[in-house]
């Protein structure tokens, strides 16, 4: 048996959907309540996706309504067929559920095959020592993975640990505005009320500056009505 089919299996007898052995649910899946969560990846426009992409897309159509007991059986089958984002989607599941020490499992295994949302986690495991030793070289070697594929929970937690210099980082505000920028353009809504700070108020070393502020406010509003779109379909 996988390592995903082990842990995902335990948590779906626990949750009352476990096909195989019938088992009466020891608790109810808590309420998820988490700053980041695992977000699907950018469909591929020249491939056809996977079995295992597809029961994910399902998990998380059904994960987004609130039905967990639809929901699961869809992430725990991607997961088996070994899909990497399927397993950090699994984790982020069981960890909020309660089994921490087989999501760390889940989460290890899924940045190992380079989900960036597990390395992401992971990365905030090792820096503060939370469930495993504190290490902030792995940390940091895990944020910069994510970062570099452009994740950009990645660049507003490296944008924060520069600006602060906490967790073993040395404090660089010129990293800290240069990972929070990025992120501002990619689109974030944290990242870019953190550029409208900077240029309003000066702050990283970086004057007030109204025509760059402006830009700021302009692209806030694209990326407002934006959102507003995607909440309405």
């Amino acid at each position: 048996m996988t390592s995903s089919k082990k842990h995902s299996s335990q948590l779906a007898c626990m949750l009352g959907v476990c096909s195989l052995v019938m088992l009466p649910p020891a608790y109810a899946a808590t309420s998820v309540e988490a700053s980041v969560m695992p977000a699907p990846l950018e469909a591929s426009v020249t491939e056809e996706p996977s079995e295992a992409e597809i029961l994910l897309a399902k998990g998380r159509r059904e994960f987004s309504k609130d039905n967990m007991f639809e929901a699961l059986p869809y992430i725990q089958q991607s997961a088996d067929l070994g899909l990497a984002e399927a397993k950090g989607f699994l984790a982020y599941i069981i960890y909020n559920s309660g089994l921490t020490e087989d999501a760390i499992v889940l989460y290890k295994d899924a940045a190992e095959h380079k989900d960036l949302f597990a390395s992401f986690k992971l990365s905030e495991f090792y820096l503060v020592g939370r469930h495993v030793e504190q290490d902030t070289a792995r940390g940091m070697a895990l944020l910069d993975f994510a970062q570099s594929n452009d994740y950009t929970p990645a660049l507003l937690a490296l944008g924060a640990l520069y600006e602060e210099g906490k967790n073993g980082v040395i404090k660089d505000e010129d990293k800290a505005f240069g990972f929070y920028q990025r992120a501002g353009l990619a689109g974030d809504s944290n990242a870019i009320g953190k550029m409208l700070k900077v240029y309003r108020n000066g702050l990283l070393g970086i004057q007030a500056d109204p025509e760059r502020l402006a830009f700021w406010e302009l692209k806030l509003e694209q990326q407002l009505a934006l959102q507003k779109l995607d909440n309405s379909k």
